[in-house]
C-alpha cells in the first residue's frame, strides 16, 4: 500500500486517479484476505488441527483410490468394513448390506 500512496506524494499519480483508487482496493482486499489466512492457521496452530487446502482435498481421494486399488489386502477389508454390515457369498452371486444406502 506504500509503494501506491508515495506514487500519490510524489507527484507521479494524481491522488484522485481512479487507477490508485483501484490499486489500494486490490490491496486492501489481499491484506483482508491474507489476515484471515493468519488468523486461521494462529487458530490451528493453538487446537493443533491440520490445515487443508483445496490441494490436499483434491489429493486425498486420489490417494485413497490408488491405496485400496494397489494397497495391502488388510487396508482394503478395513476400508470395506466400515462400509460393509454382512457379506453373503454363494456359488452364483454375492450379496452385499451396507451400513447406510451408497
Amino acid at each position: 500500500m506504500t509503494r501506491p500512496l508515495a506514487l500519490a506524494e510524489t507527484g507521479a499519480m494524481e491522488p484522485d486517479s481512479s487507477e490508485l483508487r483501484y490499486r489500494l482496493v486490490a490491496l486492501r482486499m489481499q491484506k483482508t484476505e491474507l489476515d484471515c489466512q493468519i488468523s486461521r492457521l494462529q487458530g490451528n496452530v493453538q487446537t493443533r488441527q491440520a490445515d487443508l487446502s483445496p490441494q490436499k482435498l483434491k489429493t486425498l481421494p486420489l490417494e485413497m483410490r490408488r491405496l485400496l486399488a494397489n494397497g495391502l489386502a488388510e487396508l482394503r477389508q478395513v476400508h470395506m468394513g466400515l462400509l460393509l454390515e454382512h457379506v453373503t457369498v454363494c456359488n452364483h452371486s454375492v450379496r452385499l448390506k451396507t451400513l447406510r444406502p451408497l
